[in-house]
């Protein structure tokens, strides 16, 4: 799913009714439905609703919504900014309105007294189209609304906020409990500062011609993209009935230290769920029992040292290589992911210590093999590529850092993003703040090392891998609630999420 700026949901909003000739208010009254149709789902019967009306395009979806809760049986009030300059189409739905009867009061502080603190807040005061800070009587208004304890819904965006780039210092939006979208969610959803004002989005569908508008090059839409299970179709390698582990490639885990082994552990296990035919683990010494009792499937060989790896192996012998899970910063572990990275020539995937060994050493990121995938969270990229101040700063470091070094870098977090070396962002989809426990990366890098192993490539491992990891986190937060559920869980819960994903594709 492509995430639309305000300028290419304008494009699509035109270019969709032109192609389908629908006309502007029909396609506002399209969009109104759907969200009245999401709040007579998802909201007690039995509350009444204030819809704050602008007066542009967003006010005339307001006044929709209006009319619908209405005729539906609601309780309704409708409080209208100031204004004769109304765009066409919220005069005329303004005007259908009016003739079913009902009135409206004029938004400002003193009317906002008349507003229950049982009612359901319709925010339409501003779309997407804002790109400046609101003016101070407004911002007045949205900050006296940001104090009442109401359910808060926001339609498109929340009045106020940016939805394109991080909002200003200082800057006033409503803070909504839930944020209706309309085709695709906007980027600054994304990132942890926005919460507040976005609370918890939903998209909904209102027939746009995005795939269309594509295809006829009117806009250059693409550069972030939101991954659903269909943009997946096709990516999961395909088993010939001959297949035999040999042919299903040959991972390799490197890492662990004392009193982190359990890392390796976690890594492996989920490496062997994953589809690769062989598993091999390089580890100390000391760690040999613990992996061979708790790891049955997978090969053990130990590095020369007791509780850190060290020395060398033929790395040949291996069709992927995920180095960093428990491994600690040793200088001789230092060593052999600096031999690794000379020697390997693809198929590496670095996590963990192995990432803040590089962070140590910058320069040797200039000598990452090709299909290198980078899987920090957000201490580990900041100790890359030097401190952010907000989650979009931080992922303009992480899509800089891919295209600098052409290595694919998953930035973990709660929509974990996948920057490719050509620029696009992939934002995944599943997953939950159950996951945020100690060990889930060390799944996630088990799983896209077993995908470069059966010779994926760097980005489709990533995104495939990323996906995977969050629906096996939801079917164990489904399961055992996110509370309990800790990374184990989401290892045990892999099988369930490699079915769904496969039978879609047979399906296919």
């Amino acid at each position: 799913m492509q995430i639309l700026t305000s300028e290419e949901l304008r494009a699509a909003d035109l270019f969709t009714i032109e192609a389908v000739g629908i006309s502007s208010a029909n396609l506002m009254e399209r969009a109104a439905k759907k969200c009245f149709e999401w709040l007579q789902l998802h909201l007690p019967a039995d509350r009444t609703f204030a819809v704050l009306c602008g007066t542009g395009n967003n006010g005339g979806d307001g006044w929709v919504i209006a009319r619908l809760l209405k005729e539906a049986g609601r309780n309704v009030e409708v409080f209208a900014l100031a204004g004769e300059q109304l765009s066409g189409d919220n005069a005329l739905k303004r005007k259908e309105f009016l003739l079913t009867g009902a009135e409206f009061k004029t938004l400002n502080e003193e009317s906002l007294t008349a507003i229950s603190s049982k009612d359901i807040l319709v925010d339409t005061l501003f779309g997407t189209g804002l790109n400046r800070p609101l003016e101070k009587e407004i911002a007045g208004i949205i900050e006296a609304i940001n104090k009442f304890p109401n359910f808060k819904v926001a339609i498109d965006t929340p009045s106020g906020f940016f939805a394109d780039a991080p909002m200003p210092d200082k800057a006033t939006a409503l803070e909504a409990s839930v944020t209706l979208c309309f085709h695709a969610p906007r980027l600054m959803y994304f990132f942890e500062e926005s919460e507040k004002w976005v609370g918890e989005w939903h998209v909904l569908d209102i027939g746009l011609k995005v795939n269309e508008l594509n295809a006829n090059k009117t806009a250059g839409i693409g550069t972030f993209i939101y991954t659903l299970q269909s943009d997946l179709q096709g990516v999961l390698p395909h088993k010939p009935v001959f297949a035999h582990k040999g042919s299903n490639g040959h991972a390799l885990l490197a890492g662990g230290m004392k009193g982190k082994m359990g890392a390796m552990v976690l890594a492996a296990m989920a490496c062997l769920r994953s589809g690769t035919g062989l598993c091999s683990l390089y580890i100390p010494a000391g760690g040999n029992a613990i992996l061979q009792t708790a790891v049955p499937e997978a090969m053990v060989f130990d590095s020369e040292a007791e509780w850190h790896v060290s020395g060398s192996f033929n790395a040949e012998h291996f069709s992927a290589i995920g180095f960093g899970p428990g491994a600690g910063k040793h200088e001789e572990t230092a060593k052999l992911l600096k031999n690794l990275i000379q020697i390997v020539n693809g198929n590496l995937l670095i996590d963990a210590d192995g990432l803040n060994i590089l962070a140590e050493n910058p320069t040797w990121l200039s000598f990452l093999p090709s299909n290198t995938v980078l899987t920090p969270h957000p201490g580990e990229l900041d100790r890359l590529c030097g401190k952010a101040n907000t989650g979009f700063e931080r992922l303009e470091n992480a899509r800089k850092l891919s295209m600098k070094t052409s290595a694919v870098v998953v930035l973990k977090g709660a929509f974990t993003a996948v920057c490719s070396p050509s620029g696009e962002v992939y934002f995944n989809s599943t997953g939950n703040n159950g996951m945020a426990k100690g060990g889930s990366g060390d799944v996630l890098s088990g799983i896209i090392t077993a995908l470069l192993a059966q010779r994926l490539s760097d980005l489709n491992a990533a995104r495939l891998g990323v996906f995977v990891h969050g629906l096996a986190g939801d079917f164990a937060a489904a399961e055992m609630g996110k509370i309990a559920m800790n990374a184990s869980d989401i290892i045990n819960n892999l099988p369930a999420a490699w079915k769904m994903i496969s039978v879609e594709q047979n399906e296919a």
